[in-house]
């Protein structure tokens, strides 16, 4: 075989270090915990970079690791749990600052429905602002809105519409005169810059 002719062809030195380097490599004991180690690293590097979306593989990745025996967890390279302590701390904080966020999105809407005050002809933007801003919520947004201010919305565009339906020429053309009005409010300042 081509082992045996490159051997064959090794000084009678060299030949004794390989013989030596081999009895060495088959005398080596394997340890028994690599193979659970490197999956407990390997979930741990599988998390990168943290986001929302990476809890399922830190909580794969902390269960790998804590099933470990205090003897297995020594093994495993410092590096890596702190990696994985970090991408838990990382975690945590996106879940408090999304659902901050989430709230104050909810409550803004909230303050725009309370805004509404008692419906008229002359409030249909106030109505307006408030269902546009509950549309762009979020799933997760939209689940913090009271469901009662959501309900007072429905029936403020109810009413209004049947004040609408109900109004006299006069009272339509005061309601397209308060649009133009609200347009040219929401120009804000204009300056000659």
């Amino acid at each position: 075989s081509t082992k045996t002719i490159v051997f064959s062809t090794v000084s009678g030195a060299t030949r004794c270090m390989i013989n030596s380097f081999e009895l060495v490599r088959k005398e080596t004991p394997v340890d028994p915990d690599a193979e659970v180690i490197k999956t407990v690293s390997d979930a741990i590097t599988l998390i990168g970079d943290v986001t929302l979306e990476d809890k399922s593989n830190i909580e794969n990745a902390e269960a790998l690791y804590n099933a470990l025996t205090p003897e297995q967890k020594a093994k495993v390279i410092a590096s890596l749990v702190k990696d994985l302590e970090d991408a838990r701390t990382k975690y945590d904080q996106l879940v408090v600052e999304k659902e901050t966020a989430d709230t104050n999105a909810a409550n803004a809407v909230e303050a725009l429905i309370n805004a509404i005050g008692q419906v008229s002809l002359y409030n249909e933007k106030a109505i307006i602002d408030a269902e546009n801003a509950l549309e762009e919520l979020t799933e997760d947004q939209l689940a913090k809105v009271s469901a009662s201010l959501i309900k007072v919305l429905e029936d403020a565009r109810k009413e209004f519409n049947e004040l609408k339906e109900n109004a006299n020429a006069d009272e339509l053309d005061q309601i397209e005169a308060n649009k133009v009005i609200d347009a040219i409010n929401a120009i804000g300042e204009v300056t000659l810059e």
